[in-house]
């Protein structure tokens, strides 16, 4: 007798996920420990040179620093390097230095950004860390190249169609650039570039400030640091502007940004309120990487990097089984997949779920994923309709735009899921002869008297049965026309 193989695969499923979901976690512990580490590696060896010991021994005079003062040892190592190197603007204490706290922040966003293999963390972490809270709203990282151009290697804080237009800056133009880069010293903008000149920003009199980038001694790049608005870039705050782009020379040395294939479509992602991010790969790929994440995906997420470039595993752990499925499903019936909540079940140890997440094919071989952090009514209300049998929302456009019907529709009319959807004003066709005055009654009051109207219609189904539908609709009045009809 042969006995059924029980099946274990969900098990198999939850232990992967619990084992990728912990080396996620270990690898995010592992860099905000390669973070600290580097940081006291700096101030340790700040320490043995001004006490003529060994690291070792400097180590342990830091630690014993921190444990006489009560501070921390990540903020004393800030304040010790702070004290040789300045803090982004001055030393503490130097008078017009900035406040203690701003120093030592400024400082592990310093070596935050050494520690990134890319560019554009390096400026991410640069950007939010100590830019930002300066008041910038975006940092570009220029390469220099053997021919004197300039090639964008990393930025933050900016559009993926403005990143395009900016990859390559050929000598001398803008002017400003040029002069930068040969000269070696700083240009501040504060009410914008000059007449004629045009540079990456949001608008003319935007502030920005121009900064070389040197590494051994060369000019290596150029950065640039951009505002919203003018700026008044006094003494202290081009001091910590120096202080803060001066690593950015070493973290050139990363690996570049390419510049997107679909920038519009990253900048729309941009451009939404809620979660959105795509993902690479082709379609009956079992691992397609992170591509792009937009602002509210990240803080969705709970980091304060992207997960750019990972493979789906390591970036969603625990639903990283259920995306892979639907996006195989968005682009083998190149429809949408649409689902509540991922993980389906709630569970412990599995992080905030990913609610209303909506699947979209985008091409060959992407995917947009969209989602919510906290749920949207309207489509909550719209699903709670959906589970009732026979129930059915609609909305029909008057100015022709086309109907929406929601997935019960199509079987109270019997019509194939992929069939589009039948207006009311269509829907005589469908009639049984005896209902069109019914149906013409329910169109006049919705349109002409503009009032929400109930009719009960019979309708002939393509199998030939008579099947009872009541319509109630209420119509969507702007500037006193009516231009849509929605409704049940």
């Amino acid at each position: 007798m042969i006995k059924p193989v029980p099946d274990t695969s969900g098990t198999v499923g939850a232990q992967t996920a619990s084992t990728i979901a912990a080396l996620a976690a270990e690898a995010t512990r592992l860099r905000a420990e390669r973070t600290h580490r580097h940081l006291l590696d700096l101030a340790s060896g700040v320490l043995a040179a001004q006490l003529r010991v060994g690291p070792a021994q400097a180590r342990e005079h830091l630690e014993k620093l921190s444990r006489d003062t009560g501070v921390s040892p990540e903020d004393l190592a800030a304040d010790v390097v702070n004290g040789v190197a300045g803090d982004p603007g001055a030393a503490p204490g130097v008078e017009g230095a900035p406040p203690l706290a701003e120093a030592r922040r400024a400082r592990r966003a310093l070596a935050a950004a050494e520690t990134y293999e890319s560019v554009d963390e390096s400026a991410a972490a640069l950007l939010e860390g100590g830019l930002a809270p300066l008041g910038a709203q975006s940092l570009w990282l220029w390469r220099r190249t053997e021919t004197g151009c300039l090639r964008l290697a990393g930025h933050a804080g900016v559009g993926a169609a403005e990143a395009v237009v900016w990859q390559w800056i050929p000598p001398g133009a803008p002017a400003v650039f040029h002069s930068v880069v040969v000269e070696g010293s700083p240009c501040w903008l504060g009410s914008g570039p000059p007449h004629g000149e045009e540079l990456p920003g949001p608008g003319r009199r935007a502030g920005r400030a121009l900064l070389p980038l040197s590494a051994q001694g060369a000019v290596v790049g150029l950065a640039l640091a951009v505002w919203p608005g003018p700026v008044d870039f006094d003494a202290p705050l081009r001091r910590a502007l120096t202080g803060l782009v001066e690593v950015a020379g070493t973290v050139l040395g990363g690996v570049e940004s390419e510049p997107s294939e679909v920038p519009a479509l990253m900048d729309v992602l941009d451009a939404l309120g809620h979660p959105a991010m795509v993902l690479r790969g082709a379609p009956g790929s079992l691992e397609p990487a992170v591509e792009y994440t937009n602002g509210p995906a990240v803080r969705s997420l709970g980091g304060s990097a992207p997960p750019v470039g990972r493979p789906l595993a390591l970036a969603f752990p625990h639903v990283h089984a259920e995306l892979g499925r639907l996006v195989r499903g968005a682009h083998g019936s190149s429809r949408r997949q649409s689902v509540p909540r991922l993980p389906r079940l709630a569970g412990q140890g599995t992080g905030a779920p990913l609610l209303d997440v909506r699947i979209l094919p985008a091409g060959a071989d992407r995917t947009v994923v969209l989602w919510h952090s906290s749920s949207d009514p309207e489509m909550s209300a719209s699903r709670a309709v959906g589970h009732l049998e026979g129930v059915a929302l609609f909305r029909d456009s008057v100015a022709g735009d086309g109907s929406v019907w929601s997935a019960p529709a199509y079987r109270i009319f019997g019509i194939d899921r992929d069939a589009a959807p039948v207006p009311l004003l269509a829907l005589r066709s469908m009639l049984h002869p005896d209902d069109g005055d019914a149906l013409t009654q329910l169109l006049t009051t919705l349109t002409e008297h503009q009032r929400g109207a109930l009719a009960v219609l019979r309708i002939i189904r393509s199998d030939g049965t008579l099947r009872h539908v009541r319509v109630a609709a209420e119509p969507l009045v702007d500037d006193g026309v009516v231009t849509a009809i929605t409704g049940v």
